[in-house]
């Protein structure tokens, strides 16, 4: 994921961070949708790999741009802040779910 993230904030200079947040966001989701509901072998598992670490760290690398690019560096800070919340949900029950199992 790290090379991922890099890369795809070098490709979010050359056509724009929104672009490259549409893009990398779509081919994530398309992963998840096409190739893990269907890997039933160590191969199929692997290509998901390849493809999240390639383009599923566009939101930690590209959310503070994107932010910032529509909303104004101004509310920077609170965008961030609530975009974070918003994600503590989703990690919460994936935590319980693990403590309780």
């Amino acid at each position: 994921m790290a090379v991922g993230r890099t890369v795809i904030g070098l490709f979010g200079d050359r056509i724009g961070v929104v672009n490259a947040f549409i893009v990398s966001a779509l081919l994530s989701g398309l992963s998840q949708l096409l190739v893990w509901n269907f890997a039933s072998s160590f191969t199929a598992i692997i290509i998901f790999a390849v493809i999240q670490g390639a383009f599923g760290g566009c939101f930690v690398s590209l959310i503070a741009p994107v932010s910032a690019q529509l909303f104004g560096i101004e509310k920077l800070a609170t965008l961030s802040g609530l975009l974070i919340l918003f994600n503590g949900p989703g990690k919460s029950f994936y935590l319980t779910e693990r403590l309780l199992s």
